[in-house]
């Protein structure tokens, strides 16, 4: 069985801009975080219904803070 990741992640660009002066690829740094995070996520066994109640509140609408992120960028 496979399973499809998304993920947004927004950064803000103060932190981008500090990052950058102490040598911190944020690319680099994210992507490493990111496979932490999946391989906590590979050992929770979820049954089929928690996975639909999950994909299904990922289609809702965006909340209103997200909104807010999202016309910040």
């Amino acid at each position: 069985m496979s399973n499809k990741v998304i993920c947004t992640i927004y950064i803000n660009k103060d932190v981008k801009e500090r990052a950058h002066r102490v040598g911190i690829n944020i690319s680099k740094a994210t992507e490493n975080v990111l496979r932490v995070l999946l391989g906590q996520l590979s050992s929770i066994d979820l049954s089929q219904a928690q996975l639909k109640e999950i994909e299904e509140k990922s289609k809702e609408e965006p909340t209103e803070k997200r909104r807010e992120v999202e016309e910040m960028f």
